[in-house]
């Protein structure tokens, strides 16, 4: 999920199946996305600090749709998106 509307960069938030989770798979996901950058407008580009995964303690919020409730979602997460931009602008 994209995050970051009015903030100097945008920002996402990754849940990962449970088969995809391993120690190196945070690093993994930042190298390709930095490999796209290039291909990207500049006000799109992903920053390392702002690729954050989400907890197995606080997934996702669904709707009784099963699709991605992104304000309830995003609220468990608040802390550590403004830690992340805290780091970025540092």
């Amino acid at each position: 999920m994209v995050f970051g509307k009015g903030r100097p960069a945008p920002g996402v938030l990754l849940s990962l199946n449970e088969g995809l989770k391993d120690d190196n798979i945070h690093d993994e996901i930042r190298a390709f996305v930095r490999s796209l950058n290039p291909n990207w407008p500049t006000y799109v580009q992903m920053h390392d600090e702002l690729i954050l995964l989400a907890s197995p303690e606080r997934p996702f919020v669904l709707t009784d749709k099963g699709t991605v409730n992104e304000r309830a979602t995003l609220a468990l997460y608040v802390a550590d998106i403004e830690e992340a931009y805290a780091r970025l602008l540092a």
